[in-house]
């Protein structure tokens, strides 16, 4: 057994025995300085077409048996760190099977990628692709490194969303809710990204037990110095920053949430000694907030360490219709950045559910924004810090809404409508960042000014007899 990792895997959707913490230092990268991925990955860059024919190679060399016609290979889209390509390949069996090629900006993140989705697969019962192949190496006709995994059913929720009746709408905020309380059953006794020992996976690792393991909430990127640490400051009884670091299970949520930028002050301290600017313009200030936070007793002291989807927008659904036009989610992908946190994380509301109008639908006035902006993935892309701005714009977007708070429930919405806890989550996501850039520091001044009118809220609903 990996010396790192866990003992056996539990088949109750509780996931402690099997992912324990391991820290492992990681020296990609210069936090403060944006990766120059196009510069270190320029084949990653070329054209569409120059894919096809290496990926018409990649299919005849997997499946020397099947007929391959002209719509066999189509381009898919690309994001910011993939391309992809439906594959469909017609088998003996003269039965097409349809498997998603997908091309990573970074060939590294491969094992990461192929390790989670097959971990999760074996250990939820969640809805996700299954990965049928895949190799990190250039060392295949693709001269380039892939995963080609099942494709689910049906179509991308981005791409149909102008095609949805208002019921349609409404089974979808049904089942919507229904996976977001299907993620949160899958728990784990330490909060942080889930990992793979990279160099012990390899195709043929089918008991992930002893490879996986938690990276308690540490930097991604962030290099460790390896200097000895001192660990007699409590800070006024707070966490001792060696339990952030050990990442014991049980943590109360406020050791948890003081913990992320305890071990980022720290190490950028060491490693960015000349850049103190970095702490003091980035860190310090998100650190004083989530230790004010945890002051006005914002955290529960104990709470279910859940999964949680990083990304569970339109782009990342997949829906079809059955022959009566009803709506159901066959699935979510994209799980890459996929980690563990005190329930509250999850709890996010899906605005877009109820805000998101068709193209061709005449809402109320949206703010000062256009409906086309209003529409873009890109206004629901990040958590609104006022719970206000959640609210549905429509008498249809409020029906919507109501279908969904009523499957989740109240202690679920509780959690989502705390006005606390989208700053919160915010900060989460921050800390988990690869690298820290110039215009982030705007956001986090915006951050600190939030946290100023809420806390003076707070202080003056507390002298209001």
């Amino acid at each position: 057994m990996h010396p790192a990792a866990a003992s056996s895997l539990m088949n109750n959707h509780r996931l402690c025995a099997s992912l324990k913490f391991c820290s492992r230092d990681n020296t990609d990268g210069d936090p403060g300085m944006e990766k120059n991925t196009r510069n270190s990955n320029r084949v990653w860059y070329l054209s569409v077409d120059n894919w096809f024919p290496k990926a018409e190679e990649l299919c005849k060399y997997l499946w020397p048996t099947a007929q391959l016609h002209s719509s066999s290979i189509r381009y898919l889209g690309a994001g910011s760190s993939n391309k992809v390509f439906g594959l469909s390949i017609d088998e003996e069996n003269g039965i097409d099977q349809n498997y998603i090629l997908r091309i990573p900006a970074n060939e590294q993140e491969i094992p990461q990628t192929v390790a989670i989705l097959n971990y999760l697969n074996a250990s939820t019962t969640l809805k996700i692709p299954n990965v049928i192949n895949w190799d990190k190496s250039r060392d295949n006709p693709l001269q380039y490194g892939y995963i080609i995994m099942s494709r689910l059913p049906g179509n991308c929720l981005e791409d149909v969303w102008n095609d949805l009746t208002h019921k349609n709408r409404l089974q979808l905020a049904q089942q919507l809710a229904q996976i977001y309380l299907d993620i949160e059953t899958n728990v784990n006794d330490v909060a942080g990204l889930i990992r793979v020992h990279e160099e012990d996976f390899h195709h043929g690792s089918n008991d992930l037990n002893d490879l996986m393991f938690i990276e308690a909430f540490v930097p991604p990127g962030w290099p460790s110095t390896g200097a000895p640490l001192d660990f007699t400051n409590t800070d006024e009884g707070q966490i001792l920053l060696d339990r952030a670091q050990q990442g014991p299970a049980k943590l109360s949520v406020s050791e948890i949430m003081l913990g992320l930028f305890k071990y980022y002050i720290y190490q950028a301290q060491g490693d960015l000694a000349s850049r103190p600017e970095i702490v003091e313009n980035y860190l310090s200030p998100c650190q004083d907030i989530m230790e004010g936070m945890v002051q006005a007793n914002v955290f529960k002291s104990h709470d279910n360490i859940c999964l949680h989807h990083v990304d569970l927008l339109p782009r990342n659904i997949m829906i079809d219709f059955d022959s009566h036009g009803d709506l159901a989610i066959t699935g979510v992908v994209d799980w890459d950045t996929t980690l563990f946190a005190p329930r509250f994380v999850n709890r996010v509301l899906p605005r877009w559910l109820w805000q998101k109008l068709q193209i061709n639908e005449l809402g109320e006035p949206i703010d000062s924004s256009s409906l086309s902006d209003h529409n873009s993935d890109q206004h629901h892309e990040f958590e609104a810090l006022d719970i206000e701005k959640t609210d549905p714009f429509t008498e249809k977007g409020a029906e919507i809404r109501e279908v969904f708070e009523c499957a989740v429930g109240k202690d679920w919405m509780r959690d989502a409508t705390n006005p606390h806890f989208p700053l919160a989550r915010k900060l989460i996501q921050f800390s988990l960042r690869p690298s820290i850039l110039k215009k982030d520091e705007a956001e986090v001044k915006e951050w600190v000014s939030h946290w100023e009118k809420v806390k003076n809220r707070n202080q003056s609903d507390a002298l209001t007899p």
